[in-house]
């Protein structure tokens, strides 16, 4: 009797598993300080140009991610969207989530991420921890895609954080590397000080979601050379050294 018990305590919790895949909006927003502003007064002596710059960081174009998940994984895709803008293509600033780049595989029980990273062809598995935050609930509530959600508040580190979750869908899951809320979140801002420059803004909202009716198959990315991903930076940067050198010497005329 007692294993059947557990079977039946199995059975009913498996049935009332609930999986989704929502779309998100996300923008990172970057607010400038009197010192940050006049970092870009010696970077780019155009007035215009300066200013078009400016205004492209601190009001950027709206990336959109894919996220899926299941009971210890989740994974954040960005969507590729064409942008028929004629307006200053000249000038372009490229923003991502600065948390995880544009793709990451998330494992809830390793307490970490990968992301795939192409730097000039050669192949990077990027990783770095998540974070599960002590979120407070503020008691304010409202709806989203008609999911009722409620507001909780978390800091952790250099970031203070504010996240609306839905209680109904008990996984603790964000699409960035911050969770921990008492129910899927479906909208979430967090912002953090860049030195005395400026503020970074960093905002997600659900736009769309999608009953699964089943658990997903998530597979980890295992290709590329494993790197920490704050290590970026300076693999980019070596890189682009590289190439800047291999474009000078083939410029030098040698008669």
């Amino acid at each position: 009797m007692k294993k059947l018990i557990t079977i039946i305590v199995l059975f009913s919790s498996f049935a009332q598993a609930q999986f989704y895949e929502v779309e998100y909006e996300m923008q990172v927003q970057t607010h400038y300080t009197e010192k940050g502003l006049k970092f870009f007064e010696e970077w780019e002596k155009d007035p215009k140009d300066r200013q078009i710059i400016i205004d492209m960081n601190m009001n950027p174009p709206i990336e959109n991610y894919k996220f899926m998940f299941n009971e210890n994984y989740s994974s954040s895709n960005h969507i590729a969207k064409v942008n028929n803008s004629q307006e200053d293509q000249h000038i372009s600033v490229n923003k991502t989530a600065p948390t995880f780049g544009k793709n990451a595989f998330i494992d809830y029980k390793e307490n970490k991420f990968w992301s795939q990273i192409d730097v000039y062809g050669d192949k990077y598995l990027a990783y770095d921890s998540i974070h599960k935050i002590s979120f407070e609930d503020t008691g304010k509530t409202k709806e989203i895609l008609g999911i009722q959600v409620k507001e909780a508040i978390g800091k952790i580190g250099k970031y203070d954080l504010i996240t609306w979750y839905a209680p109904s869908i008990n996984y603790k899951f964000s699409p960035d590397i911050f969770y921990g809320a008492n129910g899927l979140i479906l909208e979430l801002h967090y912002k953090y000080k860049m030195s005395d420059e400026g503020e970074i803004l960093v905002s997600w909202k659900a736009t769309k979601i999608k009953d699964l009716n089943k658990s997903l198959k998530l597979v980890k990315p295992n290709k590329g050379k494993l790197v920490k991903y704050t290590d970026l930076n300076k693999i980019y940067e070596e890189a682009n050294n590289k190439r800047n050198a291999m474009y000078n010497q083939e410029g030098v005329d040698k008669k």
